[in-house]
């Protein structure tokens, strides 16, 4: 997904404006934000449209409680001892998604 710089100012654009009580901006610093997504698609297999859900998925669920405790962006897709928010994210919806499977009778089990 080499195209990540076309992008990622929407993709940042899903994270509140402003900052959060310790004085930094949700959406983080861009370049390093563009920088760490960059990574993160060369090291996993999700596409944009995933990303995009399962970060939306993400603020809305720290919306609720004002955005206490929520990451930045740049360490929402990876913080150092921490590993990646996002990617736990994305597995997340993979896994929520039902799957479908044709049984030997014909029958499809959702």
């Amino acid at each position: 997904m080499p195209d990540v710089h076309l992008w990622i100012d929407e993709w940042r654009n899903l994270f509140p404006e402003g900052v959060n009580t310790a004085g930094y901006r949700y959406r983080g610093n861009k370049v390093e934000v563009l920088k760490k997504m960059l990574k993160f698609v060369t090291l996993y297999d999700f596409t944009k449209e995933e990303i995009f859900q399962a970060t939306k998925k993400y603020v809305e669920r720290f919306s609720v409680r004002g955005y206490n405790y929520m990451q930045q962006a740049h360490y929402f897709i990876d913080k150092k001892d921490a590993g990646s928010s996002l990617a736990s994210e994305c597995e997340t919806l993979k896994e929520s998604k039902p799957q479908s499977e044709t049984t030997s009778y014909g029958r499809t089990i959702v």
